[in-house]
């Protein structure tokens, strides 16, 4: 395997990293590409250990995490940047269209690159070999519905870590504030046309991935809405789409690593 932290290496590792992904080759080098799209809050260190699990099943990695104020910011920009970044370092390395690829999202920070993506593949044509390497995508707790209530816990979640606990509860009611502020501006700018919610949820519903699917959540997940998952997978299925999907009951959001390695299309 091939990954460096200070530069070193080949030369499509060291690119990736200079645009703060990293990429991990398997010896051989027509094995796969899975590429880890982290969750809300994700940390490098949290998603390399999926990682650890794609390098055990001898495929290459590419872990790429959406930062934070893109997942919170209503509107696309910052998600579109980010993913035209993530897909010019697979035009630039040759990784695309040389190599198969597999896109693993978790929670919604990897959803949204996943939709930046196949917006971009109808726009921009020099994406098309990218998404001719794509034979396969997994959805790990994603997407979430988004309520407001959502939005708030993955975020206090995500950066409670550096606070004491007794500064937690004002840390919630700052975090609903902001989620609240966010809501209003953007109904407000956007004319009250229908909410990011809606068109995220029935984009998920009408897009063409034309690859098979993999649905991994849990019925008891509190981040992720068990019920309409499985009203939005079974749209994906009356559209004769190939899914396959497992539920637990109590597995953790972005933690099922810990019961199953993981399986790709």
């Amino acid at each position: 395997m091939s990954e460096t932290a200070d530069g070193d290496g080949p030369p499509a590792v060291r690119a990736a990293l200079r645009r703060g992904f990293k990429l991990k080759l398997a010896a051989n080098e027509d094995s796969p590409l899975i590429i880890l799209l982290g969750w809300h809050g994700c940390k490098d260190r949290y998603l390399s250990k999926y990682g650890s699990l794609v390098s055990d099943l001898g495929y290459s990695q590419l872990r790429a995490i959406l930062p934070s104020e893109h997942i919170w910011w209503p509107w696309d920009g910052g998600r579109t940047k980010f993913t035209r970044m993530l897909m010019d370092v697979l035009l630039d390395t040759g990784l695309c269209p040389r190599r198969q690829v597999v896109l693993y999202a978790f929670s919604n920070g990897g959803a949204f690159v996943i939709e930046e993506m196949y917006k971009l593949f109808r726009s921009t044509t020099k994406y098309h070999a990218v998404q001719r390497s794509i034979s396969g995508l997994v959805f790990d707790s994603a997407p979430s519905y988004l309520y407001a209530s959502t939005l708030h816990q993955s975020s206090v979640v995500s950066v409670r870590g550096g606070y004491a606990r007794w500064m937690w509860p004002l840390l919630s009611a700052v975090v609903w504030l902001l989620v609240g502020l966010t809501l209003f501006m953007s109904g407000l700018l956007d004319g009250w046309r229908p909410t990011r919610r809606v068109q995220y949820w029935n984009w998920f519903k009408t897009v063409d991935f034309k690859v098979p699917q993999l649905w991994l959540y849990a019925a008891g997940d509190p981040l992720c809405d068990c019920a309409q998952l499985e009203k939005l997978i079974a749209a994906r299925k009356a559209r004769g789409d190939a899914v396959q999907s497992h539920r637990w009951q109590d597995s953790e959001h972005v933690g099922h690593y810990k019961r199953c390695a993981i399986t790709c299309p």
